[in-house]
């Protein structure tokens, strides 16, 4: 089990399961807003706070390149969690 915080939320969620954050923020109702679940918005844009995900892919990557991102952060559409490392996550459009 990995726990997962987002920083605007009291709550610490302990997530288990396959899929990307943004599957898992669906699952459990993880307050991060998502646009049109693709990465072509941008809208579920997230910062690592503390902790760490998988490494991006190449899609990912690209997709934060274009939209101009610091390295911290993700898409939770694109973004995978680490399965040995608990995470703080602050969502940029909320």
């Amino acid at each position: 089990m990995v726990k997962v915080r987002i920083q605007t939320s009291d709550s610490v969620t302990e997530v288990d399961g396959e899929g990307s954050l943004m599957d898992l923020a669906e699952i459990h109702n993880l307050p991060i807003p998502f646009g049109c679940h693709a990465g072509r918005c941008g809208v579920c844009q997230v910062e690592v706070v503390d902790g760490k995900l998988a490494e991006p892919g190449k899609l990912e990557e690209a997709i934060l390149d274009g939209f101009g991102c610091p390295k911290e952060a993700r898409l939770a559409c694109q973004a995978f969690l680490d399965d040995h490392a608990d995470v703080v996550l602050r969502a940029v459009h909320e």
